[in-house]
């Protein structure tokens, strides 16, 4: 799952013009996948194709 996760934080980054930040989610500070000047962006990868998605509360609150 991994690598599909890099894969779309890396298509997502250069879509929007932004960086990936590296190793988000594995410390405190680096929060986000992706960062745009005024955007921080949290990108989720789901294993199986889906009709619709939920946004939970703490992703929200994770990248405060």
């Amino acid at each position: 799952m991994k690598k599909y996760s890099n894969a779309q934080e890396k298509k997502v980054a250069k879509a929007l013009g932004g960086k990936k930040v590296p190793n988000s989610g594995a410390t405190a500070f680096n929060k986000g996948d992706v960062v745009l000047k005024d955007w921080l962006i949290e990108c989720k990868t789901s294993a199986t194709p889906k009709k619709s998605f939920s946004v939970k509360k703490e992703w929200l609150e994770q990248i405060k």
